[in-house]
């Protein structure tokens, strides 16, 4: 019982983190998509998937708490 209340949560935050990120990539892509309307060399540049993926990323609700984990357990490891 315990451990499928564990394998439960880890789904559901996968989900929330694909989630996430998935919608950050639809509306960085529809926002870049329409802010270079006349530049089809920058839309291609922004639209690149990896520039998307990145922007995305950068875009998703748990980019801002990842670094500072990642920094917490660096500093206790060390």
């Amino acid at each position: 019982m315990m451990r499928s209340l564990w394998i439960d949560r880890d789904w559901q935050t996968a989900q929330m983190w694909v989630g996430s990120t998935f919608f950050a990539g639809v509306s960085m892509a529809t926002r870049n998509y329409v802010n270079t309307v006349g530049d089809p060399e920058m839309r291609d540049k922004l639209l690149d998937p990896t520039e998307l993926g990145k922007q995305a990323f950068q875009q998703a609700a748990y980019s801002s708490v990842l670094p500072m984990m990642i920094d917490n357990r660096n500093r206790n490891l060390a």
